[in-house]
């Protein structure tokens, strides 16, 4: 998603934000939702990265900042 900010490409962030707009109602109406395998403290974020790369995770693993 940060691609088409960064080279300013704006039908691209439209359609993005077209999505997201959608995702954001499908949530709300609790048809949508996110699996979230692992939190980690921000300082075991090298922790994370190797929880992701062994595939040992099935969702998102969130980083938690205080």
């Amino acid at each position: 998603m940060l691609t088409p900010m960064y080279y300013d490409l704006i039908e691209h962030q439209k359609r993005q934000t077209e999505i997201l707009k959608e995702c954001a109602k499908l949530m709300s109406n609790k048809k949508l939702s996110i699996h979230i395998s692992k939190t980690f403290p921000l300082e075991e974020a090298a922790e994370a990265h190797r929880s992701i790369e062994t595939g040992e995770t099935m969702g998102k693993v969130v980083l938690l900042i205080d």
